[in-house]
């Protein structure tokens, strides 16, 4: 991929999250440039720019030791931050078309828009997970939509928090996503949020607890 992006630049997403092993090879990398294709022997020059992104602590991580702090120095050359999104109200009405307009062409769907009580609550709504809780939201919304315009119905539960607490009680699809987010919660406190343990005692992966508590907008809360 860094040859691939030669010439432009490399995105690397949840960058917090890579292995340590990972880590010792982009930094080699980053030192000088160049790298050797797997079960090659030739070093390559290459010039890329790289963006990374993360939405942990790197400070605090390198305190614990779970991110190289060499590393940590190398990438830190012009950080950004973004505030979280319950701190940018006035982009969510914007961010709401633009992944409506996607899911659409995706799926094949001719929705014209969003009524205003649905928008209201989505403006109300804290969103714990981000942007990416508000795509999947507009995702799970399009999937759900029977009409041309999206009504608060076809919100996630989530959402539909703000007008009423408990959700639709006899709302199938609700009540499996509430037991599921309970489930995958009381895991992982009885398991001090390591995601290995919980997703061994539910019976599943790493990888799919890691994607439900992105899709069910689950998050370690901070200290």
């Amino acid at each position: 991929q860094f040859e691939q992006a030669d010439g432009g630049t490399l995105y690397l997403d949840e960058i917090g999250d890579m292995p340590m092993p990972t880590q010792t090879k982009i930094l080699r990398f980053l030192e000088d440039r160049t790298l050797t294709r797997v079960g090659g022997e030739e070093k390559i020059k290459v010039d890329v720019r790289v963006v990374c992104a993360t939405n942990q602590d790197l400070e605090k991580a390198v305190v614990e030791k779970t991110f190289r702090k060499d590393l940590y120095y190398r990438i830190n050359t012009i950080p950004i931050h973004l505030p979280p999104l319950r701190s940018r109200v006035s982009d969510i009405q914007e961010l709401t078309h633009h992944f409506l307009a996607r899911a659409c062409k995706r799926e094949k769907r001719r929705i014209d828009g969003i009524s205003s009580g649905a928008m209201k609550l989505l403006s109300e709504h804290s969103w714990p997970g981000n942007i990416r809780e508000l795509e999947h939201a507009i995702d799970r919304a399009v999937l759900l939509c029977e009409g041309t315009e999206i009504q608060e119905g076809n919100l996630p539960p989530a959402v539909l928090q703000n007008r009423m607490p408990s959700g639709d009680p006899n709302n199938l699809l609700e009540a499996l996503e509430r037991l599921e987010r309970e489930l995958i919660l009381a895991a992982l406190e009885r398991n001090d949020w390591v995601k290995r343990h919980a997703a061994k005692k539910l019976g599943i992966t790493e990888r799919m607890i890691s994607y439900k508590m992105h899709t069910l907008a689950i998050e370690k809360p901070k200290a």
